[in-house]
């Protein structure tokens, strides 16, 4: 399963995708690296993104 496909399954666990709609939202989506220890924001930043994690051995 690709990575997109593990997106959208588990997004449709919570409600229903139609194509139309999963083709707007996959069009925003941006795979990001980060090395260990590294934060994705600190307390008290405001965030203005969505990070869904999925660890990989290198």
């Amino acid at each position: 399963m690709t990575n997109l496909l593990a997106v959208r399954a588990a997004l449709e666990k919570l409600t229903l995708f139609p194509e139309p709609e999963w083709v707007i939202f996959r069009d925003h989506l941006q795979p990001a690296g980060f090395k260990k220890d590294e934060f994705l924001y600190r307390e008290g930043q405001m965030e203005q993104h969505i990070y869904s994690i999925s660890f990989m051995k290198a």
